[in-house]
């Protein structure tokens, strides 16, 4: 019995014939991140001079979000040190009155007589 030769020719590449091709994917909702854990608006600490609120972390740091992200309708705070994130529970009332703008140099326009 004589063995026959297999032609050299290259093989054609069809993408239907790869498997991974043939998978459903699976779409990935990126407008969802991956929360760690829902936390109260009350039980968050409340930083003046940075105007940071902050949650502690697991990995031993604080999640972080800002007032003004808040106002803004941002929900979500990380941590800066790891890819943990949690999601705030507030309603608008909840965040402090914003404060009116400082005037700078007010009277500076003023010439004493």
């Amino acid at each position: 019995m004589s063995r026959r030769k297999h032609s050299a020719a290259p093989r054609e590449f069809s993408p239907r014939k790869n498997p991974r091709e043939q998978s459903p994917m699976i779409p990935v909702n990126m407008a969802e991140p991956s929360i760690y854990d829902e936390i109260e608006f009350e039980d968050l600490t409340y930083h003046p001079a940075t105007t940071l609120y902050t949650y502690p972390c697991p990995c031993g740091d604080q999640f972080e979000i800002t007032l003004q992200d808040l106002r803004d309708g941002e929900e979500i705070a990380v941590c800066p040190s790891c890819s943990l994130m949690i999601r705030v529970i507030f309603e608008p009332e909840d965040l402090p009155a914003e404060e009116p703008p400082m005037e700078e140099n007010k009277g500076a326009g003023v010439v004493a007589a």
